[in-house]
């Protein structure tokens, strides 16, 4: 998931501000430009599950179920090549 547009989706508890989620905060705080933040439609009493979490998708698919903001933001770190 280190290359092209990615969308990551913010799975909330329900009646939780979305902006208030700490893989909402993490997402943004990595500071990709080619990756989009968006809440999920639904919410997780809506998908059974007991914590938050963040999806990360491209043109390959999405990725597992994040749960830790600090891999979120590993994952959308934007990499540069080193120079020489």
């Amino acid at each position: 998931f280190r290359f092209g547009p990615r969308s990551v989706e913010i799975h909330n508890i329900a009646g939780l501000n979305p902006t208030d989620n700490v893989l909402w905060i993490a997402a943004k705080r990595a500071l990709n430009p080619g990756a989009v933040v968006i809440p999920a439609r639904k919410t997780m009493l809506d998908v059974q599950t007991v914590r938050p979490f963040a999806v990360v998708c491209n043109e390959g698919g999405c990725s597992k179920e994040i749960f830790e903001p600090e891999e979120l933001e590993r994952i959308l770190r934007p990499s540069f090549p080193e120079q020489i």
